[in-house]
């Protein structure tokens, strides 16, 4: 890094697009931070210059010009218009180019971070109420959503065949709306949680259901593996946060220093914190282990 653009100075890669790189960059002067979108380069040999191949090479050179695009930091980028009605959830794909949400129109979307242009097979209407959580596969190659018909579907998103679903039958208990799904770190099972206040583990290829958690008196609003899959963290518009042993199924800690329901509990990186967010208005950072 260091390669400067009239007024900017590149710092850090960001990623790519379909026809540019994103970059962290400084303006020289100002010594403001701003998005600096690079168009790529074609070569004269046809190839496309990238971070990964520089442009500076003898045998090379460039016909055309690279034109930066900078955008300050706190404005958007880009928005994307493709649902009809209110946006309940989204998420990134790991890899960082495309975006799964899912809203109150009874559908989901996966689209292109950069461009919004949506896969060939999006949008995905198979779903009878709101799709309201949405969380993709650590390999990015399955697509888990929570819908308030009270199933989990599950999908691979380059394909037309039609979602999969985790859902009760005579040996489980009735669901009802999954408000919240998230795959464990290796991405062998799918917790969820619903309106029943239960806390659900399923195993997505087998579509068993491993282990049920009851203990909440509200309904399930979030859910979130440890970093290292042996925990569970459940949030509930009971005002409670409560942490599951994956291997024992069984209670550990019950978090009650919220003063009303809780929206989103995530762990952090290292599994030594929980944040939980809640609508008395506070964020708390806490010890659950």
């Amino acid at each position: 890094m260091g390669q400067q653009f009239d007024r900017y100075k590149l710092i850090r890669y960001l990623g790519d697009g379909a026809f540019a790189d994103v970059y962290l960059g400084e303006h020289v002067y100002l010594k403001k931070s701003v998005a600096v979108k690079v168009l790529r380069m074609q070569l004269a040999n046809g190839s496309i210059a990238t971070p990964s191949s520089p442009i500076n090479l003898p045998a090379q050179t460039v016909t055309s010009t690279p034109v930066p695009t900078v955008v300050p930091v706190g404005t958007p980028i880009f928005t994307y218009m493709g649902q009809k009605s209110g946006v309940k959830a989204a998420a990134w794909s790991p890899d960082g180019h495309f975006i799964a949400s899912g809203g109150m129109d009874h559908t989901v979307h996966v689209w292109n971070a950069t461009s919004g242009i949506d896969l060939p097979f999006s949008p995905y209407t198979d779903y009878s109420k709101k799709v309201i959580s949405v969380a993709w596969s650590p390999n990015g190659t399955l697509i888990a959503y929570g819908c308030l018909d009270g199933k989990v579907y599950v999908r691979n998103p380059t394909n037309r065949n039609k979602a999969y679903t985790l859902s009760s039958t005579s040996s489980y208990p009735l669901l009802t709306g999954e408000r919240a799904v998230a795959w464990s770190p290796n991405g062998k099972y799918i917790v969820s949680g619903d309106d029943n206040n239960n806390v659900y583990v399923w195993d997505p290829t087998t579509r068993n259901l491993i282990a049920t958690f009851s203990g909440h008196s509200f309904y399930i609003q979030s859910v979130a593996w440890s970093p290292d899959g042996q925990y569970i963290a459940s949030g509930s518009l009971d005002s409670t946060v409560k942490i599951w042993s994956f291997a024992t199924k069984k209670l550990i800690r019950t978090y009650s220093h919220h003063k009303n329901q809780v929206w989103a509990v995530t762990w952090s990186p290292d599994g030594q914190y929980i944040a939980s967010a809640s609508i008395d208005g506070t964020v708390q950072i806490w010890k659950p282990l």
